[in-house]
């Protein structure tokens, strides 16, 4: 069984992935409405998991699309709490919807009900706990138990959630501070409930209620609240990731000497990487990207190196390869 999931939010895609792993289903990822549309041109999937709000097109308008090439049963992925929500869905071409966070066992229920043929199976054994991640976890007051549950339990997917979170928080924070000051508050909303289910996703109750209210201001049309309470939120979000970063204390610290050989190397694996990403094939393009951030690559080849990593790690594909094609083209790399 395979499936497409969309979504514009890093975090809400790889908790869907990660989810649909546990019940051993494939899933291919896509970050937008247009890409899902061109993935099922070209692709056929079992089952479609598709978020409701996006920017530029959203569920519903890429659902209508999708529907003209495939009559593959799509499945809507929702934040908000209308008790007019399963009727809407319905009525707009959908053959069910899931509330974020998605729960494990309604997701399976729906899997039984619309693929009558899918059996259920298992992703293997918990793994050791990790002492550190319990005694951050605690501080920072994270429901773990409950978000490892919506992953099919496992300990060690949940702290690369956490990890991707870390990466995209910056670029994610500065976005929403852009809107703020351009008055696009559409444009913050949407964002703002994209950034409020990543939250409830990995346990940050207090954090994605903070977004939530936000939402409401912004859905409300009070934005003068706005500024300040993002301003608190801000400030909270980059402690939060602060302390997580205790987990990795080593992490992106090269400490190995370049060689000519891999200097030589180097263009002809970031080929490789680009062609992984073309594939969809996530965890090869990191099997090749982690090797290279071990050794001390100059600047700005080091830098944008670990950009192109972030940007797979967050499966942000066509960023990893435009700064890919940037560098290749730029003659940094010879």
């Amino acid at each position: 069984m395979n499936a497409l999931v969309v979504d514009d939010g890093e975090i809400n895609l790889f908790v869907v992935r990660e989810a649909l792993k546990s019940v051993s289903i494939v899933s291919e990822m896509a970050v937008s409405g247009k890409k899902a549309i061109e993935m099922c041109r070209q692709n056929r999937y079992d089952l479609i998991l598709m978020d409701h709000l996006m920017p530029e097109m959203d569920g519903v308008e890429a659902t209508k699309h999708i529907k003209s090439i495939t009559d593959t049963p799509v499945i809507a992925m929702t934040a908000t709490d209308d008790p007019s929500a399963p009727s809407f869905f319905l009525e707009n071409g959908f053959s069910g919807y899931l509330q974020k966070p998605i729960d494990i066992e309604v997701l399976t229920g729906l899997l039984k009900e619309l693929l009558p043929e899918w059996v259920p199976g298992t992703s293997g054994a918990a793994e050791a706990e990790d002492t550190v991640l319990t005694r951050i976890v605690a501080e920072l007051g994270l429901d773990m138990n409950a978000a490892i549950s919506k992953i099919g339990g496992n300990e060690a997917e949940y702290k690369t959630i956490l990890r991707i979170m870390v990466l995209i928080s910056p670029g994610k924070l500065s976005k929403l501070q852009t809107f703020i000051n351009e008055e696009k508050w559409e444009d913050f909303r949407i964002a703002i409930h994209a950034q409020k289910g990543a939250l409830a996703n990995v346990g940050a109750t207090e954090l994605s209620g903070e977004a939530r209210e936000m939402e409401e201001f912004a859905k409300n049309g009070e934005y003068i609240k706005i500024p300040k309470a993002f301003t608190a939120f801000r400030e909270s979000m980059t402690q939060f990731c602060e302390l997580l970063n205790a987990l990795w204390p080593l992490d992106g610290e090269p400490y190995g000497d370049v060689s000519e050989a891999d200097i030589r190397k180097l263009p002809p694996s970031l080929r490789e990487v680009n062609e992984c990403l073309q594939n969809l094939e996530h965890d090869e393009a990191l099997d090749i990207l982690d090797p290279l951030l071990s050794l001390r690559f100059d600047e700005p080849v080091l830098s944008a190196l670990k950009s192109i990593r972030a940007s797979v790690g967050a499966f942000d594909y066509d960023t990893a390869a435009q700064e890919i094609d940037r560098l290749l083209e730029e003659g940094l790399l010879r």
